[in-house]
């Protein structure tokens, strides 16, 4: 299957988790540091800060769902404590040429975390 015509930029989770899973081999690279590049001036930052900004959207959209279940505002707190939460950007440059065979800007995925 040819690459997917886009670039991409993956980011998350920020906090450190990986003493929690740390017994578990299997999850030894589960919450290896982000790679934030220098350029341009302000890009980390800005990603940064625009994580945590969802990831408080998160937290705010479980409390009204909990409440709307009829449970504990904080019912869902202790659940999401260490998640695994990544946040994707995406390019999608000018086609130079046409697409191979098969070729997709964005080919089958699946979304994941809150």
């Amino acid at each position: 299957m040819p690459p997917d015509l886009r670039e991409s930029f993956f980011l998350g989770p920020i906090d450190d988790h990986r003493a929690h899973s740390a017994f578990i081999p299997e999850a030894a690279a589960s919450y290896a540091p982000n790679i934030l590049p220098e350029q341009p001036s302000g890009f980390a930052t800005t990603m940064t800060e625009l994580y945590r900004g969802f990831e408080r959207m998160s937290q705010d959209l479980l409390r009204v769902f909990a409440l709307a279940i009829e449970l504990p505002e904080t019912w869902f707190v202790d659940k999401i404590g260490r998640h695994f939460s990544i946040m994707s950007s995406h390019h999608y440059p000018p086609l130079q040429e046409q697409p191979r065979p098969g070729q997709l800007r964005t080919g089958a995925h699946t979304d994941f975390g809150a």
